[in-house]
This record gives C-alpha cells, structure tokens and sequence, in this order.
C-alpha cells in the first residue's frame, strides 16, 4: 500500500513538472517574435535542458516548420514535433511528446508587428511508466506575440500571451491554462542582440509559475540564426520550481 501511494505521489509531481515544461517550451517571449522572417519557410529547431527543485530532468528536441506571407497583413502558420528524454530517480523514458499546429494572421502597422494564430495539440502517445513524455487530451490553444523596433533598429520590446483550453484527462477537467511574457532588447554588435524580462505560466486554479528570462541572439547572416534562452524560478504556487536553458536554431528557407 506505501509503495503504491509513493508511487501516485512520484506521478503526480512528474505529471506537474511535465505541464511546465509544456509551457515552458512553448513560443514564449522572444526577440523579434512579433515580426516576419525574410523567406516563406522558416525550419525551427529548439533543444532544452530542464530540472526541476526535485531533481526531475529533461532534454527536448522541437522541430518546427513555420510559413509566412504578407507585407503588412497576412497569414502564418507551424507545425510543431516534440521528442523528449526525462529521467527522475533511477528511472528514465524517451519518446514523442505532444505535437501541435496552428494557423492564423499577421500583420505590422509601423514600427509595430504582430502574429496570433489559433492552434491544436494533439495527445502525446508516450503515456507509460511514472514518468509520461505528454498528456492524453486534446487542448485548443489562442496565441498573440507582438514586438515593437524602434526606427533606428537598436532596441526592441517583444510581448506574448497565449490560452490553452484544456481537454479532459481520464475524464476529468483540468484547469485552462495561460502562459504570458515580456522581454526587452537591443543591439549589441550588427550580429548581436541581448533581451531579458520574464515569463509566466498559470492555471485558473491559481497555481502559477514566475520566471525571468535572459536572451541572446547571433545573426551570422540572413539565412540563419542562433539564440541562447536562459529561465531562472522567481517564484512559484503549487508548480515546482525549475530552470531551464533553450539553444535555438532558425534557418530561412
């Protein structure tokens, strides 16, 4: 009976942990998020390092494809491929996490630009073990990132806000979910941008999750660039504490 309640308690904190590094990995506040890229295709692919205050830790690998079109309106669109690692007390599990889509319009009025869309994840088919890889619902997801450049290009301010309408999970409601965030950045070199800010995950229960976010950007040329995201835990509700260090690699196609 002890080691079957140890073992509910175990899945219950990877379960929590799991939900935010969902959100953690999702677009989040980023330099230029708001804008579009040069090309129609952008290949998008983003690893993560992740541990948790129990010592719960993962690696994800995100690949993303994403189109643009328009000058000052039009449409995009991604689809989004997770494969995750996580391994938390002597045990460990790998596989595909939740994949999602999602569509919508763009456009920039200005020096202001902006994306939202309208998404779908689907439920992840790694469900096994004490230690889950994504949940097994379908969640409906609202996003919006915006950023304004000043006219001399040398600082921007990037802002996000996305809603999850969370499914079911083995029959019952889970609570829907937001995560928002905000970042300030300049320019360094002609290669070089530095951002920092913060990001934050809730859930209309209340828990919720507050972390500052550091970024750097490397823009070698047009056809490609490099980030480096660093989240560090300010504070926290009823969500383990975690930190969490992203490198980002974005080709134009």
């Amino acid at each position: 009976m002890i080691k079957r309640y140890a073992s509910l308690i175990r899945r219950s904190v990877a379960g929590i942990a799991l939900a935010l590094s969902t959100a953690s990995l999702s677009h989040g506040s980023d330099i230029y998020q708001g804008m579009r890229w040069p090309t129609p295709l952008q290949l998008d692919e983003r690893v993560t390092y992740s541990k948790d205050e129990f010592g719960k830790e993962g690696i994800t690998n995100i690949l993303m494809l994403k189109y643009i079109d328009g000058n000052k309106i039009g449409k995009w669109c991604f689809v989004s491929l997770p494969y995750r690692h996580v391994s938390f007390n002597g045990e460990s599990n790998s596989g595909l996490g939740n994949a999602s889509i999602g569509c919508g319009p763009r456009g920039s009025a200005g020096n202001f630009h902006w994306i939202s869309y309208g998404g779908i994840v689907f439920p992840s088919t790694a469900e096994e073990g004490n230690l889950p890889l994504g949940n097994s619902r379908f969640d409906t997801k609202l996003g919006m990132f915006g950023t304004y450049i000043s006219p001399d290009k040398r600082f921007d301010i990037d802002g996000s806000f996305e809603y999850s309408f969370t499914g079911k999970t083995d029959g019952h409601n889970v609570p829907n979910e937001a995560n928002i965030g905000l970042v300030y950045g300049r320019k360094i070199t002609d290669k070089i941008r530095l951002a920092s800010g913060f990001t934050e995950f809730t859930r209309d229960n209340g828990d919720y999750m507050l972390n500052s976010r550091s970024v750097m950007r490397y823009t070698p040329s047009s056809n490609f660039h490099l980030e480096l995201l660093v989240d560090l835990p300010l504070d926290n509700k009823a969500i383990p504490k975690t930190k969490s260090f992203t490198f980002i690699t974005r080709y134009n196609l």
